[in-house]
């Protein structure tokens, strides 16, 4: 399958060979979808350029989208930590809610961790110059076994709020937002009215910034598009955004729903092109 006009005689297949080359964990047809969303990069991007410059471009832009793909896949284990084949749409809802939740909750342990940090070390160059100083063993001891026994207090105390946290995920469930729907009557996936891709339905009104913060929301809608996609198809989508309000939902005003959105889309865009 050649290229669109303007990259000379460079084949798709040509591509996806050298990218089978440098990220041998990539199938084929995942490889094969890097490359498509990359050609719409470089064709807007690269008009006045020449035939080459359009082919170095397009191997920066699919090196660069697929190798950001598979540093995001290790870095959240998606090849081992998936749910189980035979899970419904609603169970592989909630493993990509919880996994989502969990590395928010991680991202804010660490950002306080560095703050207490910057406070802690703050507090250190304000201290006086003890270096002439003469050293008095026995209180040093005597600080030492306080500090002990404040380190087992300390210990305890971040133990319980690692407990509370764990309690608090498990009670944290994101309401499902995207949805893989069935015809009722046939069983089967619903399809496009051309029947050539899979639905997946967004209820938009139901994402509650209050419950996480768009970064989450994002990332929970891209895991789960993970789990139901084989990377080793050439499987595609529809993405039908339904934009309508629902008893009792969080029904965000419309721009704070546009900003929802872009993130969710972005992302979906962003590890699963085409």
């Amino acid at each position: 399958q050649e290229l669109p006009k303007g990259f000379g005689a460079t084949t798709i297949e040509a591509l996806v060979k050298e990218l089978r080359e440098s990220f041998p964990d990539s199938p084929e047809a995942e490889c094969c979808r890097f490359v498509k969303a990359a050609v719409w990069v470089v064709e807007k991007n690269g008009k006045r350029k020449s035939e080459d410059e359009k082919k170095e471009l397009l191997q920066e832009a699919v090196n660069e989208s697929l190798g950001e793909y598979t540093q995001w896949r290790s870095l959240y284990g998606l090849d081992f930590d998936r749910p189980d084949e035979k899970a419904d749409d609603a169970s592989i809802w909630e493993w990509a809610a919880r996994k989502a939740v969990g590395v928010e909750e991680m991202k804010k342990r660490e950002e306080e961790a560095i703050r207490k940090s910057k406070a802690g070390k703050g507090s250190n160059e304000n201290d006086d110059d003890t270096e002439n100083q003469l050293v008095d063993y026995d209180s040093q001891l005597n600080d030492a076994v306080e500090e002990t026994e404040d380190q087992g207090a300390e210990e305890d105390k971040d133990q319980n709020e690692n407990a509370n946290d764990e309690g608090q995920r498990e009670r944290k469930k994101l309401p499902q937002i995207i949805f893989k729907r069935t015809d009722p009557a046939t069983g089967e996936t619903i399809r496009d009215k051309n029947e050539t891709t899979d639905v997946i339905h967004v209820l938009a009104a139901r994402m509650d910034r209050d419950l996480a913060d768009n970064e989450t929301w994002a990332l929970a809608t891209a895991f789960y598009v993970d789990a139901i996609v084989d990377r080793k198809s050439d499987y595609s989508a529809t993405i039908l955004v339904d934009c309508r309000q629902g008893s009792g939902w969080a029904n965000p005003n419309s721009m704070t729903n546009i900003s929802l959105l872009g993130g969710v889309i972005s992302e979906i865009e962003k590890r699963h092109p085409e």
